[in-house]
């Protein structure tokens, strides 16, 4: 359920096992967890902090505060539609809120840099959002602002 995302190729022969190192790795993994009534608060915070413990905080993975970055869940538009009811999600704003707020202080805790994508997608949510994804043009801009500030650091 917890998978990390290498976004930006970096450079072959370093020290880790499988000789790729990325510049930089984002990870998020709040919207599927908080979809659902068997991944409450306390299970979603538990699942992250395993995932910091074996293999982020690893340092046989490679990972370190500049290598690493949580993103925020993204903001979902509300809906109410067949989808929503068959698979009972349980996704709403407040929720994927608190969920950011409580895994957002745990990534703090370790040093590693949070992109706070939540609160500057907010206004485009309904007009920038297929219902799940974020497709219209520019609407993911603020998100690669932030990523690129980080690799010019």
């Amino acid at each position: 359920m917890l998978t990390t995302i290498n976004v930006f190729p970096g450079r072959p022969g370093s020290n880790r096992k499988n000789a790729f190192f990325p510049d930089l790795t984002l990870l998020n993994c709040g919207h599927h967890p908080a979809g659902s009534e068997q991944t409450p608060l306390n299970i979603y915070l538990e699942m992250v902090q395993n995932h910091i413990n074996h293999h982020i905080a690893n340092p046989e993975n490679g990972y370190n505060s500049s290598t690493f970055v949580w993103m925020e869940s993204v903001p979902q538009p509300v809906r109410q539609d067949k989808w929503v009811i068959e698979a009972k999600d349980w996704r709403t704003l407040h929720r994927l809120q608190v969920y950011n707020d409580y895994s957002n202080e745990l990534f703090k805790q370790h040093n590693y840099t949070v992109i706070s994508q939540f609160n500057a997608l907010l206004p485009l949510y309904e007009a920038g959002c297929d219902f799940a994804h974020y497709t219209a043009i520019g609407a993911l801009y603020p998100v690669f602002q932030q990523v690129l500030a980080i690799l010019s650091t």
